[in-house]
């Protein structure tokens, strides 16, 4: 938002209108208020309190895209702003379709941490550290790559 309040975005309607473009682009809906329909998200929450961390890299993911674009051209103004933000998504949108990945609409949803919550209860549980378990020490190991010397001959990236 920083970046775009020298180029055209400064209220608060057009700092909405460019989050829905934001959505818009990478989910294929007309915005945010469309996806926290369609999540069956709360009235009136932020769709990243239900994210995944898949999904929530792909929106940050598609905001420095956006970023980068809109330094790397100089974009002025709210409607090509605007314009940008969502050919980015689309072109992300576009990208995981044809890798075979799910799609942004279709990943699963997460109930809201409650505040000071860093993980859900139930995967605390199911991990547990004995911090003070003896460790084997580890010493002069190699550590494999997964090449081997014969693969090395035939690969000039060795």
């Amino acid at each position: 938002m920083e970046l775009v309040a020298f180029r055209g975005i400064i209220t608060s309607e057009q700092k909405q209108a460019l989050r829905d473009a934001n959505y818009a682009g990478l989910y294929g809906m007309s915005g945010e208020q469309a996806l926290v329909r369609v999540r069956r998200l709360p009235f009136a929450s932020e769709p990243e309190e239900f994210m995944g961390t898949p999904e929530y890299i792909a929106n940050e993911f598609q905001r420095s895209q956006t970023a980068e674009v809109i330094k790397n051209r100089n974009v002025q103004g709210e409607q090509e702003i605007l314009n940008v933000a969502e050919d980015v998504g689309v072109q992300i949108r576009l990208t995981i379709e044809r890798i075979g990945g799910t799609m942004p609409e279709d990943m699963p949803v997460y109930r809201r941490l409650a505040k000071g919550e860093w993980m859900t209860p139930d995967l605390l549980h199911s991990v547990s550290f004995d911090w003070d378990e003896e460790m084997e020490e580890v010493g002069d190991r190699v550590i494999p790559t997964g090449r081997t010397v014969e693969n090395c001959i035939t690969l000039s990236s060795c």
